[in-house]
């Protein structure tokens, strides 16, 4: 019974971040092409809470879920809550002291800060080196924790899937709605 209680919530939930994800980031009659500040900006028509909701949720993935728990429970303890601290802090030092500078300067990213401060090989630099660090350190984790989540539960329900497969399967859902969707759609699915 706990079983199909967990596969009900786990299937369920991701049916609802995918369906809020595309709901709420729809076109709406009149709007025309969807341009790069409405795909990667939202429009800029989130609202305060949603932002904060979202940076927070994306701050805290499936790493902490499945990983940093279990080793915060262990011989670790107090350290591993110590890195979300620190994350926190410098959170706040970046929206007081370098926020109004980017709002006043209309800038949206760090590479692009990067290219005002300094020239386009800095932001160049900063842009394909964050990719990386991105795709190696945090999203294989991240996918890898969600797929251990979802092969054992597979694997409680006696369907034989392999893990890959299940990795496959998470990267595919992220992708859909982040594709369609954009920054609306995961800022919405954050807060969920």
């Amino acid at each position: 019974m706990n079983l199909i209680f967990d596969a009900l919530v786990f299937f369920g939930f991701i049916a609802c971040v995918l369906f809020v994800g595309f709901f709420k980031s729809r076109k709406k009659a009149g709007d025309g092409e969807q341009g790069a500040e409405d795909y990667f900006l939202a429009g800029r028509g989130l609202s305060w809470w949603l932002i904060g909701f979202s940076l927070i949720a994306a701050n805290i993935s499936a790493e902490q879920f499945v990983g940093m728990s279990g080793q915060g429970a262990g011989l670790e303890g107090i350290s591993c809550a110590s890195w979300e601290w620190i994350a926190a802090i410098t959170l706040v030092v970046v929206a007081f002291c370098m926020l109004p500078y980017f709002l006043k300067t209309g800038i949206t990213t760090m590479p692009e800060f990067l290219e005002v401060r300094y020239n386009h090989v800095a932001r160049t630099l900063m842009t394909v080196s964050m990719i990386g660090i991105l795709i190696v350190a945090s999203l294989i984790g991240v996918t890898y924790a969600g797929s251990l989540v979802m092969f054992q539960l597979f694997n409680a329900f006696d369907v034989n899937i392999s893990f890959t497969t299940c990795c496959v399967i998470m990267s595919i859902i992220a992708g859909v709605y982040v594709l369609f969707g954009g920054l609306k759609a995961c800022a919405w699915a954050d807060l969920l």
